[in-house]
Order: C-alpha cells, then structure tokens, then sequence
C-alpha cells in the first residue's frame, strides 16, 4: 500500500514537472529582445550596486553582450537564411550588415576589456585594493599630500 502511494506521488510530481516545462515552454513573451533587455539591466545593476572593479568588469562585458544579442535578434528573423547558404537570388535572406557590424562591436569589445583589466591592473599595484571607494580615498589623500608639499615648496 505504501508503494502505491509513493509512486502515485511520483507520478503527480512527474505531471507537476511536464506542466510547468510546457508552460515554461510557451511563453510567448520570452523573445530573444526580453532576454537582451534582461541582461541589459543586470549589468547595469551590477554596476550600479557593487564597488568592485572586477564585478564592475564583467557587468560591462554583460552589457556589452545583452547589446550583442539585441543587435542580432533584430537583424534576423524566422524564414531567413544567411547569404551565403542561399541557394538562389530569390531566396529570402538576412542583411548582412547588422552581423559585420555585430562582429566589429566584438573585437571592440575585447580590446576595451583588455584595456579595463590592464588599467584595472596597475590600479591594483598601486592602491593594493579593489574597491572603487578605497582607491578614491587614497588617491585624494596623495593629491592633498602633493597638493601640502607644493605649497611648501612655492612659499
């Protein structure tokens, strides 16, 4: 008897499960531009609510990325194809400015980060912090030091 329930259990769960897939499934409003949006606004909110300069990093590249997505999901459409598989000249096929333009935001892209990280990098070695308060605090009081050391020297 007790067999029988946990299998009629399962089997609920099972349907639970199936139900909730196809749900998730057809949802019509979860198009390619919604994600793009939604990824969007968690790298600006990463960059927004942390001070890290490495959280800060990567919600750039995901901004960088939910751009991407939203360049290409409005460049493509379904029954088009690339123009290069197209068969024919009367076969419906996809501007392909859109993606030379997306794969030229790339290789941006990586050279800015590469750039960030090294900048973050010799920030680093010299403020021994991650922090973007920290480091601004820092530099401010060298600059007051500075600033004290010169008035001294002009007097």
């Amino acid at each position: 008897m007790r067999l029988k329930k946990v299998c009629y259990q399962q089997k609920k769960i099972q349907h639970r499960c199936k139900k909730k897939i196809k749900d998730l499934i057809q949802m019509s409003w979860l198009t390619t531009d919604v994600v793009a949006v939604i990824l969007f606004f968690i790298g600006v909110a990463g960059l927004v609510i942390r001070k890290n300069m490495m959280i800060s990093v990567i919600s750039i590249g995901i901004m960088d990325t939910a751009i991407i997505l939203f360049f290409i999901s409005i460049t493509t459409s379904a029954g088009r194809m690339a123009p290069m598989i197209a068969q024919t000249y009367t076969d419906v096929v996809v501007d392909p400015v859109g993606h030379a333009l997306v794969l030229t935001s790339i290789v941006i892209g990586v050279s800015i980060m590469a750039i960030i990280l090294i900048m973050i990098l010799n920030l680093y070695r010299e403020y021994g912090t991650l922090d973007w308060d920290v480091a601004k605090r820092i530099r401010e009081k060298e600059n007051h030091e500075f600033d004290i050391k010169k008035a001294h020297i002009e007097v």
